[in-house]
């Protein structure tokens, strides 16, 4: 048994659960509402805290519930953590280490191409005016590339080409190709301040109609997208953890550039 993602639902008191099984990719839906201790004098305790101190499991039927009755409050224990870290603690902390499998995880290197024509500089993804021509994706399972585009093109070497009609064509086939494609990584060059806001800003600007559409990135049809007291745009893809190769070069790599870009 093994991890892949997670992913809880506030409203409806739920849990995404993708495991792997056997080398068999698993998916459930878990009902779960966050807990915490109390801090309880009586000699009767359901666990110790951190400094030997008596406490008692508080349980609510709701994660409302559990929010209203914790908000504000003292003499709390676990009431900080994360309902994904708590439900995952209480799935696996007692099996045995042996047990537990790295999980052989699906990863996209994904790749966007848009077409500018005659005007200089870089697409800007926050405007996304240029349409977009190819979409292209490198499985980590079997080193293939499928790529979207409009033209006419045959492919080799085993990799697969998909002539669409137009751009709307590309896309709708695209997103319904990741939807159901159970990959667990989405990786690639800056996807996070290109491939990913430009795909979501050019969506909304053409698909006036159905705007949300570029959900079906996640399995589960849920992209969370929030702006930073810094003013960063982020993306939480629920189902579907996130690697940018330019960040991780950024971070690890000694040598500063001028340009990251290409």
């Amino acid at each position: 048994m093994s991890f892949r993602n997670v992913h809880f639902d506030a409203k409806r008191s739920k849990m995404h659960l993708w495991e792997q099984i056997d080398g068999i990719n698993q998916y459930k839906l878990l009902d779960f509402v966050p807990y915490v201790f109390i801090k309880n004098t009586e000699k009767a305790a359901d666990a110790h805290g951190i400094f030997n101190e008596p406490v008692m499991k508080e349980t609510y039927k709701t994660y409302f519930e559990y929010i209203t009755n914790t908000k504000n409050k003292s003499n709390l224990h676990e009431n900080r953590i994360k309902p994904e870290i708590q439900f995952l603690v209480d799935r696996y902390y007692q099996i045995p280490d042996d047990e537990l499998q790295v999980p052989k995880l699906r990863i996209f290197y994904w790749d966007i191409e848009v077409y500018c024509g005659d005007k200089r500089g870089f697409p800007h993804p926050k405007i996304a005016e240029d349409p977009i021509v190819l979409m292209s994706v490198l499985s980590s399972i079997n080193n293939k590339i499928i790529t979207f585009g409009t033209k006419d093109y045959h492919s080799e070497n085993g990799n697969l080409y998909i002539k669409c009609a137009d751009e709307k064509d590309l896309i709708i086939r695209f997103l319904s190709f990741m939807n159901k494609a159970d990959y667990d990584v989405l990786s690639g060059w800056n996807i996070r301040n290109f491939d990913i806001p430009f795909l979501i800003n050019r969506i909304k600007r053409e698909f006036k109609d159905q705007p949300e559409i570029f959900n079906q990135l996640s399995p589960i049809n849920n992209i969370n997208i929030w702006t930073s007291k810094l003013g960063n745009t982020n993306y939480d893809i629920a189902g579907i953890s996130f690697l940018d190769y330019m960040e991780i070069y950024k971070k690890y790599n000694p040598v500063k550039l001028f340009w990251y870009l290409f």
